[in-house]
């Protein structure tokens, strides 16, 4: 891109990173490993820091989650295994 030196294109590479952490799901504290990870991908700590310090640089709060889908997928299905069925025949 002409005009933009090297520092031009920090900012939107900082966006995409925020937006594809964002659009799935964000990120949320790894009790287990006592790190921050990605809902999607609760091993990459890294990535989930990458992301944390990108929100920093560009001045947003971080979308923060109560736990990974793979927690909320164990925690439905359990919670269903232990529902008395309501289905009356």
């Amino acid at each position: 891109m002409k005009g933009k030196g090297r520092n031009g294109f920090a900012r939107p590479a900082l966006v995409t990173l925020v937006r594809t952490v964002e659009a799935n799901g964000g990120i949320f504290f790894n009790e287990e490993s006592q790190l921050w990870a990605l809902v999607e991908d609760r091993d990459w700590a890294d990535m989930a820091d990458a992301y944390r310090l990108a929100c920093a640089a560009l001045g947003r709060k971080p979308k923060v989650s109560s736990s990974s889908r793979k927690d909320d997928a164990r925690i439905r299905k359990s919670e269903l295994a232990t529902r008395p069925n309501s289905v009356e025949g």
